[in-house]
């Protein structure tokens, strides 16, 4: 790998801290993904469903037909990969739901942009007092 290259490392495997000295000696820019508190990218939160998992990461849900724990790090991963590349997160929601029969998300903007043509959607809107604290909110903490 070319020194200043990207490598991501999952944070939470026993090998870790051989990984990122190995990393760092080559001069390779390491992002660190997993549940362990120092990791660079982490779930805001997590579901295990009968035949998926989900997270949250930057305020968005994304969800995959995979079972079990050890798919949140794989998934994490794919997510983190795929904002460095440039890849939108209506296109990997996209992309994801692809490889699943049924698929029920929620968020902002999932109906109209990231499912324009969804079969079946569900519009709940706040009350207008809780939509001006919720917008506050946003500007406050975008600085």
């Amino acid at each position: 790998m070319k020194e200043g290259a990207r490598v991501f490392i999952n944070r939470d495997t026993k090998s870790w801290p051989l990984l990122e000295e190995k990393a760092r000696e080559k001069k390779l820019c390491v992002t660190s993904y997993g549940f362990h508190e120092s990791a660079d990218i982490r779930p805001e939160k997590y579901e295990l469903n009968e035949n998926s998992v989900s997270l949250t990461y930057g305020g968005t849900c994304y969800s995959v037909g995979l079972y079990g724990l050890h798919n949140i790090p794989n998934l994490l991963c794919a997510v983190a990969l795929g904002l460095y590349a440039g890849v939108s997160a209506a296109q990997m929601q996209q992309a994801f739901a692809a490889e699943q029969d049924n698929v029920v998300t929620e968020g902002r903007d999932q109906g109209t942009v990231a499912f324009p043509d969804a079969p079946v959607k569900f519009f709940l809107t706040a009350d207008p007092v809780e939509r001006a604290r919720r917008g506050h909110k946003e500007l406050v903490d975008a600085g």
